[in-house]
This record gives C-alpha cells, sequence and structure tokens, in this order.
C-alpha cells in the first residue's frame, strides 16, 4: 500500500521458478532483518499459508485498518473488516487469525438458529433437526472457515429474525409498551448491523462511455461507442460508482 509517495513493504520472498528458496545472507548494520525468518517462508501458495478466495480483499483491509491506512477494498461497509481485524490482532496476520472470528460467529449462529426454530415451532426435535442440518450445510461450513463478510451479516439477520418474532406474538392491545419495543428495537439494531457489514446493489454493468437515461421503461445511452441502441452492448464491464441508478440491464 503506499502512502504519500512511499510504498511500505511488509515482508518479501524471492524465489526462482519451480525451484527451492535458496539462503540469502546480507551484511551491514540491521541488514539481518531483511534475511530473518527464511524457513518460514512456504514454496507453494495454499490456502494454509495464504488468503483463498476474497480474503485477498477482506483480510488486506482488515489489516489496513489496523494499521490506520487507506483501506483497499470499500465495496462494502466496513463493520465486517474490523470484526476481522479482531482475529488479526489475537493472533497475527495469518491465516489463522482472519479466519478465527468468522469460525467463532459461524458457531454462534447454531444457537441463534435454534433459539429462532424455537420460537417459530416450539418442538424441540424439530429445532435440533434444522440446526444440525444448518451445522453441516456447505455453505455454511464453507464460509465461516474463510475470512469473508457474509457470515457476520447471516449472523445478525438470524438475531434480527428471531426478534421480529417475539414481537410479532406480542399482543399489541394488552402488552405494555416496554414489552413491545424492546424487542421491536433489537430487530432494528440487528438489522443496522447486518446492513453494516455487507450492502447489496442492484446496479447492472455499463461500458463506462455510457450516459443513461431513464425515460419510462426505456433506457437510452448516448456518446458510447459501440452501445447498440437499446443498451444490449453496453453490459460489459463493471458500472462505475457515479451510475447510482443505473436500470437492470436488457
Amino acid at each position: 500500500t503506499a502512502i504519500d509517495g512511499d510504498v511500505t513493504v511488509s515482508e518479501m520472498a524471492i524465489a526462482p521458478a519451480e525451484a527451492a528458496i535458496p539462503a540469502i545472507a546480507a551484511t551491514g548494520p540491521g541488514a539481518e532483518l531483511l534475511v530473518d525468518e527464511q524457513n518460514t517462508v512456504p514454496l507453494y501458495k495454499t490456502y494454509e499459508n495464504s488468503s483463498y478466495f476474497d480474503e485477498i480483499y477482506h483480510a488486506r483491509t482488515a489489516y489496513e485498518h489496523i494499521l490506520g491506512l487507506e483501506p483497499y477494498e470499500n465495496t462494502h461497509p466496513p463493520l465486517g473488516k474490523h470484526i476481522i481485524s479482531l482475529g488479526i490482532r489475537m493472533f497475527g496476520m495469518n491465516p489463522f487469525g482472519w479466519r478465527f472470528m468468522g469460525t467463532l460467529f459461524g458457531v454462534m449462529m447454531l444457537p441463534a438458529l435454534y433459539i429462532l426454530c424455537k420460537d417459530l415451532f416450539g418442538k424441540t426435535w424439530l429445532c435440533s433437526l434444522g440446526t444440525l442440518m444448518f451445522a453441516f450445510d456447505f455453505m455454511h461450513f464453507t464460509q465461516t472457515r474463510i475470512a469473508t463478510i457474509d457470515t457476520y451479516s447471516v449472523f445478525f439477520l438470524l438475531l434480527m429474525y428471531d426478534a421480529m418474532v417475539r414481537f410479532m406474538y406480542k399482543d399489541i392491545v394488552r402488552a405494555k409498551l416496554r414489552e413491545l419495543l424492546i424487542p421491536l428495537a433489537l430487530s432494528g439494531v440487528f438489522m443496522g448491523l447486518g446492513i453494516a457489514l455487507r450492502c447489496c446493489t442492484s446496479e447492472s454493468s455499463y461500458t463506462p462511455a455510457c450516459t443513461k437515461k431513464r425515460q419510462g421503461a426505456s433506457l437510452r445511452l448516448s456518446g458510447a461507442a459501440g452501445c447498440s441502441a437499446d443498451g444490449a452492448a453496453c453490459c460489459s464491464s463493471p458500472c462505475p460508482s457515479a451510475y447510482t441508478s443505473a436500470p437492470s440491464c436488457p
């Protein structure tokens, strides 16, 4: 990450292609710090020693939040990366550190789902079966083992639904105001936390040169090379952030 024209390098490893990493020596004041920990450099990158999937964005950004740097990934709100950074603070900038909080939240999702099912159905065997199936669901098992922000969002959404279910079961005529406001407020808080973790966009992909205008149900594009009149050819590249209200591509 470049800061004010200067580049900060945490660690670097140099290895020949398809060969073992050679031993490197350095001389001079403090030069030994440039070649220490040579035995810890992995020859091949795997999920066990490197980032995997969207971890290349979220783990790095979480570490940048710790260092107070400009975040690399800003397509989603920062709360999820701050949660990931808690594990990095405890265990270091390594796969275990940036995956720890996701796994912890994945475990906490099980009792959260059980309580939700209990409030909905009331039958212990049914709630236990649903929780057991969820524990071995491939998507839940996979997402909670890597540093993605989806896990935290789903956790708080489960709590949101449970708080709303408890509110719906209240007798709004006879119940005290406090009994109504507590679950309703908690539902709103958990929903806000879920939104603060991950935001989804309905924007479609448009060629950056496209200028869009919405007139009724039609999309008209002007000043765009290679764009067809109906806009069908303008769905090939990422939509710039300036397109805040882009309709769906034809």
